[in-house]
């Protein structure tokens, strides 16, 4: 039985041209070789990878430890708008800050009437 295209029907295993498949052939000199060279490359960039890999995670490491170092040296008082939101502390200090202004308001003579 012959298929549109050259193929053949009947039972057999054949491909196109008619030969019956042989199964796997064994690579050529040339293709082995190349296949050769492509592993070793391979094998060549995996360790460079690793080697890559390593000096990134080094010097990862050096830029947190600079990271931490330069913040620790920040001066405190720059960070401390976490006790400017608390309105406790906030509302402690404008006491503060009333009753200084009262004493050098009397200490000038100035008399308000409250």
């Amino acid at each position: 039985v012959r298929l549109p295209g050259g193929d053949r029907r009947d039972g057999e295993d054949h491909q196109r041209g008619d030969r019956p498949h042989a199964g796997p052939r064994a690579p050529s000199p040339q293709a082995q070789e190349q296949f050769n060279n492509l592993q070793d490359q391979l094998e060549e960039r995996r360790k460079k990878a690793d080697k890559l890999y390593q000096e990134l995670v080094k010097r990862g490491k050096k830029v947190e430890k600079d990271a931490r170092k330069a913040v620790d040296e920040i001066d405190l008082p720059m960070l401390e708008r976490d006790s400017l939101t608390d309105r406790k502390k906030l509302e402690d200090r404008l006491e503060k800050a009333k009753a200084r202004f009262e004493e050098l308001k009397e200490s000038v003579g100035f008399k308000t009437a409250a």
